[in-house]
């Protein structure tokens, strides 16, 4: 399958697993820094975040999913974030 950051954020949503920048370029094949370009900061998109801070860049407080900061899971392999994305495709 294709991944694209929309079908990525639906997965780590339903997850409630945060992922970074740089995890999620790598399958997306595009720059960290473009990953959420054009996208809406909403609670669904906040799985995404910074690897350095952990948290989505440019988001307020109500922007962020109410789990976000109580959940410690951070996925910053891309390797390990295509074998849970591949395992929610199989198991869906």
């Amino acid at each position: 399958m294709n991944w694209n950051v929309e079908s990525i954020s639906q997965v780590l949503n339903r997850k409630r697993i945060r992922a970074t920048y740089g995890a999620v370029a790598a399958i997306v094949g595009c720059n960290p820094q473009n990953v959420m370009q054009d996208r809406p900061n909403n609670h669904q998109n906040s799985w995404i975040v910074n690897g350095g801070t952990n948290l989505p860049t440019g988001y307020g407080p109500q922007d962020h999913h109410p789990d976000l900061v109580t959940l410690p899971i951070i996925v910053r392999d891309p390797k390990k974030l295509r074998r849970i994305l591949e395992r929610e495709r199989v198991a869906g």
